[in-house]
């Protein structure tokens, strides 16, 4: 059987202590090909580690990118996206609202406030996610929720050189009154870009309330619920879904029921069909604390859902030959819990990153085959 090894990347490149936000770390492959995890330390600087000849070194990306004054300090964690031209782009919410992001181009690298540079208006802010990714069309976006006074759901997408702000809520004609906490995009399978969220007021209901707003291959946005059973438990709003695409081809989409278990919407043959993974898999429940559940295709192949249990441990739930299979990293790998995120480094290995107690980023690695 393959084992988990278990770093303190933290302790490897003597790296500031990282503040612990609903979502934890992030993990991903630099332009360069660099493996890199990003976090936001208790100086309210972003923070990388990144892996050189062997081991990890630690850079200050706000030091960096001149974004060190109060108006440009990090209230969340941050989300990183590669982008078509090279630029590796970082964004994280702000003071008053404002998402910043680093751009970061060979050596290079600079700061700019998104919400004031595309006059869009003001992030929920702490706790909530932003998301930033490339869309099936090719085009640069950040996803977010705007402020209390608001709850669209927002984007802002990459232009030329500049950014634009829409309101997605509006495009989908949704117009009726909303109250959604956090919002995440990823492109389908089918090259559909896809932004999904919990619609609290429909959440109580019994059509369930995980929404999709899709991008057609015409431009346009649409908006569908995603729920087919009745009998599928109803989402908890407060937790993010996420959707990523299986191993398998087919799209999933992941969230946390009010059973505190974690359940997945699979698109197969033009229906989304729902299944309890923390049953299927005999696994234990979602803590109530914080983070969303993590899919991701680890570097062997293998389907794999990871998340924060109740008993504070990382447990990670793959799909063999059409089972969901279940395993507790953190007694395999003797190591303490965090929220984990997951991802594949550039040298095949997958890696599983998540901010331990002592505030340091530790890293579970399985190597490649």
């Amino acid at each position: 059987m393959r084992r988990w090894f278990h770093s303190d990347l933290s302790q490897i490149a003597n790296a500031p202590p990282c503040i612990t936000f609903d979502a934890g770390p992030m993990g991903c492959v630099r332009p360069d090909r660099v493996n890199t995890v990003l976090f936001t330390g208790e100086d309210g600087h972003i923070h990388q580690l990144h892996l050189r000849g062997g081991t990890w070194i630690h850079t200050d990306l706000s030091l960096l990118a001149n974004a060190t004054d109060a108006t440009a300090r990090a209230t969340t964690s941050p989300t990183g996206c590669v982008r078509p031209d090279g630029v590796f782009s970082i964004v994280y919410n702000g003071p008053a609202g404002h998402i910043h992001a680093l751009q970061i181009k060979e050596d290079l690298a600079s700061h700019v406030d998104l919400t004031g540079l595309a006059q869009a208006p003001r992030s929920l802010g702490t706790g909530h996610r932003i998301t930033h990714f490339v869309r099936g069309d090719g085009v640069v976006v950040v996803i977010y929720i705007s402020d209390p006074s608001h709850f669209r759901v927002n984007q802002l997408a990459l232009s030329g050189d500049n950014w634009v702000h829409s309101d997605l809520t509006e495009l989908t004609h949704e117009q009726r009154d909303l109250f959604i906490l956090n919002a995440a995009g990823y492109v389908r399978p089918d090259h559909v870009t896809s932004v999904i969220f919990v619609d609290v007021e429909r959440s109580f209901q019994n059509n369930k309330g995980i929404r999709e707003l899709a991008l057609a291959s015409n431009g346009n946005w649409t908006s569908t619920n995603l729920f087919n059973s009745p009998l599928t438990p109803h989402p908890i709003s407060f937790r993010c879904p996420v959707g990523f695409v299986r191993g398998d081809g087919k799209a999933s989409v992941l969230y946390v029921g009010f059973d505190e278990g974690i359940h997945e919407l699979a698109f197969v043959v033009g229906s989304w069909i729902a299944t309890a993974l923390s049953d299927a898999a005999n696994a234990p429940k979602f803590t109530t604390k914080f983070g969303s559940p993590a899919g991701y295709v680890r570097g062997d192949g293998v389907t794999a859902v990871v998340y924060l249990g109740n008993d504070d441990h990382i447990h990670e739930l793959t799909l063999i030959d059409g089972h969901w299979l279940h395993s507790d990293l953190s007694v395999a790998a003797s190591a303490a819990f965090g929220v984990p995120f997951a991802y594949v480094r550039s040298d095949g290995v997958s890696s599983i990153v998540y901010v331990a107690s002592d505030k340091h980023i530790h890293e579970l690695a399985l190597l490649a085959a």
